[in-house]
């Protein structure tokens, strides 16, 4: 099974693509050395941090939509 990280976040469930579940695993399991070495964990990991980074970049470029929609006017 590949255990890749994927632009889709395949390996996040539904209820686990919004922001506060993202943060919540990251808080929760992101320092904890009992999970260093566990791959299923450090997937977990690398598709939240995946996921956020890909909200950010949403919410940047909507944000740069809305100011050139702005000065059209």
């Amino acid at each position: 099974m590949d255990m890749s990280i994927s632009m889709g976040h395949d390996g996040l469930t539904f209820h686990g693509k919004t922001r506060e579940m993202c943060e919540w695993v990251l808080s929760r399991y992101g320092n904890r050395p009992e999970y260093k070495n566990n791959k299923s964990v450090q997937v977990w990991l690398k598709e939240s941090r995946a996921f956020l980074d890909a909200l950010e970049e949403d919410e940047r470029l909507i944000a740069l939509w809305r100011v050139n929609l702005d000065n059209r006017k």
